[in-house]
């Protein structure tokens, strides 16, 4: 017969099992290439803090979008640079970018992998496609007129496929590899490579005029933003927000009142089961004590008189050679035959436990019986 499954088992099961996904989601796969991270806070030859100073260098404010959320707003950088995100860029995030685009804010997406940033690449109409040709991809535009630059060197790169609205800036030679688009009042930029942002690769061709120019020509004077968030700088000062604004977290909460509910319902106990009686077992003396009160406060006091005569009866036969079945009066006449005095010393015993007697003189009889069965025994 096969066991019904609990339905709030089962329930259970599937939210975990939902919440570990979601967990595995909300962070990069584990192949990334670290040595590759476009962070201004890496001072490597893959990290992007070289650009920051040098955008400094010419006068322009920067910060960093950082925390518990991703939620770029003009009033506080004209400029936003998304430099090779490590981390899934989310539907709501591309809610919040497209709210900045309206707003007046030009955004620049660098990458050469498309999975990180799928729905913001469909929600405005761009896609990747294969491999750049050529490491060098040729700059057009009044956007590279100051400072100017005319090419920029990558060692990997994409090409872009293009929807309706966008304008290339540059090219490989055969596709465009940078792109651009108006966006309400503010401009998207999509670059098929993060190369021109590294530490080590700013001095080939116009790769720091590159930089520069994206981060003035559009709002001179404004603050540059570079965007850590999708690196996996989340500090948050409450513990609290990871359950209040995470789906893992919303789901890890959720499987957890469930499986108090349950717990509850059931009657499950919480912690090491307790003894109803925590005194320590009794002896054998007080099960003696207690069945001699029983006994006592019953009035039959025969159950101790008949149970000494038998043994009585008993021990002699097996000292006698006797069958313990036998007549006692035969007992008595064998035991005779060696002893005359213990063989009225049992029979007096014997009478004596066919009658009632008092507790003191009951204890002495029984006294009696010990020490007599002891003497006869071999």
């Amino acid at each position: 017969m096969r066991r019904r499954v609990d339905p709030l088992i089962a329930a259970g099961g599937i939210l975990l099992v939902i919440a570990l996904a979601l967990a595995a989601l909300g962070t990069g796969p584990e192949n990334t290439d670290h040595g590759r991270t476009a962070s201004v806070y890496d001072e490597g030859p893959g990290g992007a803090a070289a650009v920051r100073r040098l955008i400094e260098a010419v006068g322009i404010s920067t910060t960093t979008i950082e925390g518990d959320r991703f939620e770029p707003r003009v009033e506080t950088a004209g400029v936003l640079f998304m430099l090779r995100a490590s981390e899934f860029v989310t539907a709501q995030d591309v809610a919040f970018i497209r709210r900045y685009l309206q707003e007046g804010g030009t955004v620049i997406v660098a990458h050469d992998v498309e999975v990180f940033l799928q729905p913001l690449l469909e929600a405005f109409d761009v896609r990747f496609a294969q491999a750049a040709t050529s490491s060098t991809s040729h700059l057009a535009g009044p956007l590279f007129a100051g400072p100017p630059a005319h090419e920029i060197q990558s060692e990997i790169g994409r090409e872009l496929r293009l929807g309706d609205g966008w304008d290339e800036i540059g090219s490989d030679g055969r596709a465009p590899t940078i792109a651009m688009r108006s966006e309400g009042a503010g401009v998207l930029i999509v670059i098929g490579t993060v190369t021109p942002f590294l530490a080590d690769s700013l001095a080939g061709a116009d790769n720091a005029r590159f930089a520069v120019a994206l981060a003035a020509a559009r709002s001179p004077g404004r603050t540059v933003a570079f965007d850590e968030y999708h690196h996996g700088v989340h500090p948050s000062a409450n513990i609290l927000a990871v359950v209040e604004r995470t789906s893992p977290g919303r789901a890890l909460l959720f499987a957890g009142i469930v499986a108090f509910l349950y717990i509850v319902l059931t009657g499950r106990r919480l912690g090491p089961p307790q003894p109803l009686d925590p005194r320590p077992p009794r002896s054998s003396l007080e099960y003696v004590r207690g069945f001699a009160g029983l006994v006592r406060r019953a009035g039959r006091q025969e159950i101790v008189r008949d149970g000494v005569r038998r043994e009585l009866h008993a021990g002699l036969a097996r000292a006698e050679g006797v069958d313990p079945a036998a007549p006692f009066d035969a007992v008595i006449e064998r035991l005779r035959s060696r002893s005359a005095v213990r063989a009225d010393l049992a029979r007096a015993l014997d009478v004596r436990l066919g009658s009632r007697l008092r507790e003191p003189e009951l204890v002495r009889t029984v006294a009696a019986v010990v020490e007599l069965l002891r003497k006869e025994g071999p």
